[in-house]
């Protein structure tokens, strides 16, 4: 017969090797699958390597992410300065631009703030908006839509109002995720979503922007996979504040 102990050691091994099946499934088979998708593309549509190259980091970037991970951040910062040598071979000076001068400094940013408020678990310390904070980033951001708006309209940037609304979205998940906000990922995955429609009607007007329809549908994955784990997280640091008496993070303001 079994001993308790020898019970528990069985039970822990089977509970480890649900685990590691559950991470096969929902972790590294669509990362797999997705990465022969892109690779194929490129192939058929004779992509630069350099430019294919940032687009495979980026999906361990969102597995990490998806994982609520502050190297997550540190390697998309590595990655937004690989994006920028891809523009500027392109000759897209603005967005390498925008690649090493906002991306590269806010990741590198957010990586240091995480490292330095994490849980004894070496958990990020998740906290929620007030109401002030809210109201104050709600304002800013559809001040921010309507005056890119105005500057893209005069550019003549083609999909006007879904290419504005990503691009406001975008820095707002930004700002939010850096300041370890639980809303950031309920924002990324409607920022996704307006995403897919745009990519899904550029995609019907040109095959080859299909290899950033798949890209897109694999981060709303991990983005919703992420929200799960942000709510995890959240909740078991609420129940250590009540255990230990402290006060909850989210009754702080900015």
């Amino acid at each position: 017969m079994q001993t308790k102990e020898s019970k528990a050691v069985q039970s822990l091994k089977d509970d480890t090797q649900k685990r590691a099946s559950k991470k096969i499934f929902t972790e590294l088979f669509p990362i797999a699958i997705t990465g022969i998708l892109l690779i194929a593309c490129s192939i058929v549509f004779k992509q630069k390597f350099i430019k294919l190259l940032p687009t495979l980091v980026s999906l361990i970037v969102m597995l990490l992410s998806a994982r609520v991970s502050r190297f997550a951040f540190l390697l998309g910062g590595l990655n937004s300065a690989l994006y920028s040598v891809g523009y500027f071979m392109e000759r897209l000076y603005p967005s390498a631009v925008s690649a090493l001068a906002f991306s590269f400094p806010i990741q590198i940013a957010s990586f240091i703030l995480w490292s330095k408020n994490q849980t004894e678990k070496k958990e990020v310390k998740v906290r929620r908006l007030n109401k002030k904070s809210g109201s104050v980033l709600l304002v800013a951001s559809v001040a921010g839509w309507i005056v890119s708006f105005l500057v893209y309209r005069e550019l003549g940037t083609k999909s006007l109002v879904l290419d504005n609304t990503i691009f406001v979205l975008g820095i707002l998940i930004t700002v939010m995720q850096m300041l370890r906000f639980i809303e950031s990922p309920f924002l990324n995955v409607i920022s996704l979503m307006v995403g897919i429609v745009q990519w899904t009607v550029l995609t019907i007007e040109n095959t080859a922007n299909i290899n950033y329809l798949i890209y897109h549908v694999y981060c709303f994955y991990f983005a919703v996979v992420a929200i799960f784990e942000w709510i995890r997280i959240y909740k078991g640091q609420i129940t250590d504040e009540k255990r230990n008496n402290t006060l909850p993070e989210e009754e702080q303001s900015l």
